[in-house]
């Protein structure tokens, strides 16, 4: 069922908090997860005249935060690339914290996969969508994430 035109207020209410939650998980820095998720809501507004007419408005709101999270990202590693170099930092405590550590260690695509398909619990195809990757990358990033927080929970595991 399409949406009516005049339903924004609908879709805001109902998809903000879930948006919000989702780009949080992804980055673990609520201000920008804020800032990230008004911006979305924002360009949601600004084509919802378009947009009003989808089957699914909140999906296309979700995709926008995801994209620009990502790009903020980007644009933020390559500023600390030239003053910074990664050092993973040591890990200890319950395996609750473990694995949200593990996940920081992820790369953004694949951390972002991870909490849509697992926390989520959106199936490949959606994933695909809000990452706007064909569903065998999305796939291939769920794979990945998954080897590397393995590997990384090992190493925790070793050394506490």
């Amino acid at each position: 069922m399409r949406r009516a035109e005049g339903d924004y207020d609908g879709v805001f209410a109902a998809e903000y908090a879930p948006v919000l939650r989702t780009v949080y998980l992804v980055c673990h820095d609520l201000p920008l997860a804020q800032d990230v998720t008004q911006d979305a809501f924002v360009e949601l507004l600004r084509h919802w005249g378009k947009v009003s007419r989808y089957d699914r408005p909140g999906a296309w709101v979700r995709r926008v935060a995801i994209r620009r999270l990502l790009k903020v990202r980007r644009r933020d590693a390559r500023r600390r690339q030239a003053e910074l170099s990664f050092e993973p930092g040591s890990a200890g405590g319950s395996s609750d914290l473990d694995v949200l550590r593990a996940g920081a260690g992820l790369p953004l695509r694949q951390r972002t996969a991870v909490v849509l398909y697992y926390y989520e619990d959106r199936p490949l195809h959606e994933v695909a969508e809000i990452l706007d990757c064909s569903p065998s990358t999305a796939a291939a990033h769920v794979h990945r994430a998954r080897a590397k927080l393995g590997n990384l929970l090992k190493e925790v595991s070793h050394d506490g």
